[in-house]
């Protein structure tokens, strides 16, 4: 990183300018008022006055007196704005997401390939880091850059002023588009944001979720022959109710042609949830590509992929394309095309997570707190199980009941088991999900269900993380259970109980055996 970013962060500092845009404002200030300037760029007066007579007048009252304005001229009229805009975001993690380089070398390919004449970017600010060069590698194509924000489009506007193929548009996606342009290609990252309100909207949507509002948008802006690609997280591939109209309304209209899993961590520290590159068209095809890419060596590659009949894939009411290319995925199917009947765990099951503790929060009390490590074996092991001295009113909505069924949220193993009861009280932490079954389901049922082959795969599908687990309590309510007549679930659960009771007998047994048989031949060597 140049020296004199830090260097002019320093500076604003100094004067109370700690806010990210304000700091952005500042630096584009500089610039600016150095490509007004004709004559000696050393001319203190000049400097001031075109500051104060031009670009005041463009990006508002400078925070501050002529000296103060003379010192960050001379810090940052020569640096690249690019880079500063860059690393000013990078060091405030909260904020704008930076694609990395690799995915911005994978645009780059897929314009090769593809050969449009004209791109559409949205959330171009996002592109920065290789941006520059991709319209500098195709000077015959036309880019339209999209950004929300008006600080970004001016930035964009300076940057990219010299590039006569080049457009920048200020406006949100959070209201229809309307360009009255198609494109061959269009890119996008949205936000991954949660649900908006309705009143954020000027307009309705299917979804209310800015990936959902940023794909429909975007479909609307593709030419005949034109391609969507964009980055979404898991939640679009599974999720209901909004999200399942969107899905049907995309394979209804246009054309999926692929989805492929983006390697883990590729957004930290942004986030670190699961995400997915769909490449939708207007042209209907008979079939689709579904598949991994994975990060080699700092390049993008596509790892194990399969080609998928469309009429096999619609089949599926989800895109989750895990359950597809999953060893078990006979099973899932054998599963969805059976006639036995199916709810949605969130349908017959009150689900939350357990209550965020730090290692501070430990100590000598009253409340246990069932943990990760306390779950083996399908059981819960109350010997070591941490305590916390709390309030009986703040812990109260976490407090486990008995039949309730626990799940593990994070880690790399998933892990489930019956909450029995106990004469103490028991909470739940947060790397725990707490499912509390109604009346349709028994607790052991829904326990034995979650811990099968097909159970655990279903789990899986559903973690935003990759390597490392992290499933949302509302997005594992998505799951969707074999509702049997409770006398047939009682009959499987007592079936269940009395072969693990002869199960742990024998170990049990073998165990103190085998103990026994080590202890004489441990003996003999001595005697």
């Amino acid at each position: 990183m140049n020296d004199n970013i830090s260097l002019f962060w320093k500076s604003l500092y100094e004067i109370g300018i700690t806010n990210k845009n304000n700091i952005m404002r500042e630096a584009l200030r500089v610039k600016k008022t150095a490509s007004y300037i004709e004559g000696d760029i050393n001319d203190e007066e000049e400097i001031y006055s075109t500051m104060k007579n031009k670009v005041e007048k463009e990006l508002g009252y400078f925070p501050g007196d002529k000296d103060t304005f003379i010192k960050l001229f001379k810090i940052g009229w020569n640096f690249d704005i690019i880079e500063f805009t860059i690393e000013t975001y990078k060091s405030d993690r909260t904020k704008m997401v930076i694609v990395p380089d690799y995915l911005i070398e994978s645009m780059n390919k897929i314009i090769e390939d593809k050969d449009p004449n004209n791109i559409l970017i949205g959330d171009a600010e996002k592109t920065l880091v290789g941006l520059e060069g991709i319209i500098k590698n195709f000077p015959n194509k036309k880019f339209t850059l999209l950004t929300e924000q008006k600080l970004m489009y001016d930035v964009l506007s300076f940057v990219f002023d010299k590039f006569k193929n080049v457009e920048v548009i200020n406006q949100s996606i959070l209201r229809r588009l309307n360009l009255e342009e198609k494109y061959d290609l269009i890119f996008s990252l949205p936000a991954f944001a949660t649900k908006l309100y309705k009143n954020n909207l000027n307009c309705d949507f299917i979804t209310k979720e800015i990936a959902g509002i940023a794909i429909e948008n975007f479909l609307n802006q593709i030419s005949e022959n034109g391609l969507l690609y964009i980055i979404v997280p898991a939640r679009v591939t599974f999720a209901g109710k909004e999200f399942s109209d969107l899905r049907n309304y995309i394979m209804d209209n246009y054309n999926l042609d692929s989805i492929y899993t983006i390697p883990d961590g590729a957004f930290k520290p942004y986030t670190s949830s699961r995400t997915y590159l769909l490449c939708i068209s207007n042209v209907k095809k008979e079939s689709l590509l579904l598949g991994n890419l994975e990060l080699k060596d700092d390049h993008i590659e596509k790892g194990y992929s399969k080609s998928m009949d469309m009429s096999e894939f619609r089949k599926f009411d989800e895109w989750r394309i895990e359950l597809i290319l999953t060893e078990e995925c006979g099973l899932i199917q054998k599963y969805k095309e059976s006639s036995i009947d199916k709810v949605k765990l969130a349908d017959i099951a009150d689900i939350f997570r357990g209550k965020m503790l730090t290692k501070n929060d430990a100590a000598e009390g009253e409340i246990y707190v069932l943990n990760i490590s306390n779950i083996e074996n399908g059981e819960i092991v109350f010997d070591g199980m941490d305590t916390i001295d709390e309030n009986d009113r703040k812990i109260k909505r976490y407090e486990l009941l008995k039949g309730d069924v626990v799940i593990t949220c994070r880690g790399t193993v998933t892990k489930v088991a019956l909450f029995n009861g106990w004469d103490k009280t028991v909470i739940a932490s947060s790397n725990i999900i707490v499912i509390r079954p109604k009346s349709d389901i028994l607790s052991d049922y829904l326990k034995i269900f979650l811990e099968s082959p097909l159970g655990t795969t279903l789990i899986k599908s559903f973690q935003g993380g990759t390597s490392v687990m992290n499933i949302n309590p509302s997005d594992i309510g998505e799951m969707e259970i074999p509702l049997l007549p409770l006398e047939k679930q009682q009959e499987l659960v007592d079936k269940y109980k009395a072969e693990f009771n002869v199960f742990k007998a024998t170990i049990y047994t073998a165990n103190k055996n085998w103990s026994n048989v080590k202890n004489d031949i441990y003996n003999s060597m001595i005697e």
